[in-house]
């Protein structure tokens, strides 16, 4: 199976899940992952708890290449309370630890 993450081309979750090697991602910290407009779970996130690069393969495992955006926890307060945000994504899927 073979993924695409930020217009390049990755053949293994392994190589999607290690894109990103900065200091700071490296804390275990929580994560929200959302899903795309036509996505089974559009609307939805999922909270995860890890590194970067730890949540980002736990989310891969799970939803394989069917989820859309990760975001820090500051990230995501910021997104979610946007007063132009658009999109729907007010409903918790599940907590990954």
């Amino acid at each position: 199976m073979t993924y695409y993450d930020e217009c390049e081309y990755y053949s293994t979750v392994d190589d999607v899940c290690n894109v990103i090697d900065y200091p700071a991602l490296q804390c275990e910290q929580w994560w929200y992952c959302t899903f795309g407009c036509r996505q089974k779970h559009a609307g939805k996130y999922v909270k995860v708890r890890g590194t970067f690069n730890s949540a980002r393969k736990k989310m891969f495992d799970k939803y394989g290449a069917e989820w859309s955006f990760q975001y820090s926890e500051e990230e995501w307060e910021k997104i979610k309370n946007d007063p132009d945000r658009w999109w729907p994504m007010e409903e918790e899927l599940e907590v990954i630890v």
